[in-house]
C-alpha cells in the first residue's frame, strides 16, 4: 500500500477517535464524579474536581494530538532543501520564509544548533534567522493549542496573526540594526562551509520511522511539558473558585501599567507556557483586559531565549537586541489591543 494511502487512512482513523473522545470527555467525568464517587456539585471541592479533570484532559489530548502530527510532519522537512530555499532568496521573501518555517518548529536546543549552524553557514542573512527564532518562540504550537481550547478560534487567530506579523518585523529590524553573529560565542561554526549532511536533520523516508520519530518527540515533549500543564489547570481552577474579587485599583489591571510588568516578568520567570495559559485565563475572567492577557500568555512563550542562550549560539548585543524586540512589540501590542478594547 503506498505510504500516502496508509498515512491518509491512519490520519483519519486518529482524527474521529480524539473527536470522539473529546467529545465523551464530559459526560464521562462528570458520571465519575457525581455518581460513581457521590460528589456535590454545588460544593467548592466538587466544581474544582469538575473544572480539572474536564479541561485538564480536554486540553492534554489536544495538545497531544496536535503536537504528535506536527512531530510527524517535521519528519518531512530536511534542512539542507531548506537552505536551499532561504538561500538567495530577496530580503522580505526570506523573512516571510523563515516565519513560516519557524511556526512549525518548537524551541528546542538540538534544532536551534542544526538551524542557526547552518543559516550562519549557509550565509543567510541574520534578520532571517532572527525571525525564524522569533516565530518559534511566538507561535509555540501547544500554548496556541492551549489557547485554542480555552478561548476559542478568535483569539487564536489574534495571537497568530500579532505572532507572525511580529517575528517578521523583528527580522526586518535587526537587519536594519546591522546585528550580526558574534564569531566569538560559535567557535563551532567558524564561519566555514558546512556539508549537506551535517546539516540535514532528517533522512528518514520511511513512514514507520517517521511515525517511530514522532511518538518519540511527542513523548519527551509531553513527558516534558504534563507536569507544567497538570499544575497550570490546577491553579486556574483553584483561582477560578477561591480568588477573591481582583481590586479595580491593582497595577496588574490598569491597561497601561500592567502590560510591561506582565511582559517582563512573564519573559523572565522560568515557566512554561502550558503552565501560564490557564493561569491567566483565570485573571482574564477576573477582570485582567484583553490585551494585557494575551501578550501575557505570548511573553510565556518567549522562554526559549533561556534556550538559545544555552544553546551559545546567539549571544552578546544579538540576544539583547531580540530580547529587547520582543518585550518592547509586546507591550505596544498590548497597550493598543487594551485601548481598541
Amino acid at each position: 500500500m503506498p505510504p500516502s494511502v496508509v498515512l491518509a487512512r491512519n490520519g483519519t482513523i486518529a482524527l474521529w477517535g480524539c473527536l470522539a473522545l473529546y467529545a465523551l470527555i464530559p459526560a464521562t467525568f462528570r458520571w465519575l464524579l457525581f455518581d460513581v464517587f457521590g460528589l456535590d456539585a454545588a460544593t467548592d471541592l466538587g466544581r474544582l474536581l469538575e473544572m480539572a479533570t474536564i479541561d485538564g484532559t480536554r486540553l492534554l489530548l489536544t495538545v497531544f494530538s496536535v503536537v504528535y502530527a506536527a512531530s510527524y510532519l517535521r519528519g518531512v522537512f530536511i534542512w539542507e532543501e531548506v537552505l536551499e530555499l532561504l538561500c538567495g532568496k530577496k530580503r522580505f521573501l526570506g523573512y516571510a520564509m523563515a516565519v513560516m518555517l519557524g511556526g512549525a518548529v518548537p524551541v528546542a536546543l538540538p534544532v536551534i544548533v542544526v538551524a542557526v549552524t547552518g543559516f550562519a553557514a549557509a550565509g543567510i542573512p541574520f534578520g532571517m534567522t532572527a525571525a525564524f527564532l522569533l516565530s518559534s518562540m511566538l507561535l509555540n504550537e501547544a500554548a496556541v493549542v492551549a489557547v485554542l481550547t480555552i478561548h476559542g478560534l478568535g483569539l487564536t487567530a489574534l495571537w497568530c496573526g500579532i505572532g507572525a506579523l511580529g517575528a517578521f518585523l523583528g527580522g526586518w529590524v535587526l537587519d536594519l540594526l546591522s546585528v550580526r553573529w558574534s564569531g566569538g560565542y560559535l567557535p563551532s561554526l567558524k564561519f566555514e562551509h558546512v556539508s549537506k549532511e551535517h546539516v540535514s536533520v532528517s533522512t528518514c523516508h520511511c513512514v514507520l520511522n517517521r511515525y517511530r520519530a514522532a511518538w518519540d518527540a511527542t513523548r519527551a515533549m509531553m513527558l516534558k511539558s504534563f507536569p507544567w500543564l497538570l499544575a497550570g489547570i490546577l491553579a486556574s481552577a483553584c483561582a477560578r473558585i477561591y480568588l477573591p474579587a481582583p481590586d479595580p485599583t491593582s497595577f496588574l489591571f490598569d491597561s497601561l501599567l500592567g502590560v510591561p510588568v506582565l511582559v517582563a516578568a512573564f519573559m523572565v520567570l522560568p515557566l512554561d507556557a502550558l503552565f501560564a495559559v490557564p493561569v491567566i485565563d483565570a485573571y482574564c475572567a477576573r477582570g485582567l483586559p484583553i490585551g494585557t492577557a494575551l501578550v501575557a500568555m505570548m511573553a510565556s512563550g518567549t522562554f526559549g531565549l533561556s534556550a538559545i542562550w544555552l544553546a551559545q549560539v546567539v549571544r552578546g548585543r544579538a540576544l539583547i537586541a531580540m530580547a529587547v524586540y520582543l518585550g518592547g512589540m509586546l507591550t505596544l501590542v498590548g497597550w493598543c489591543l487594551n485601548r481598541l478594547t
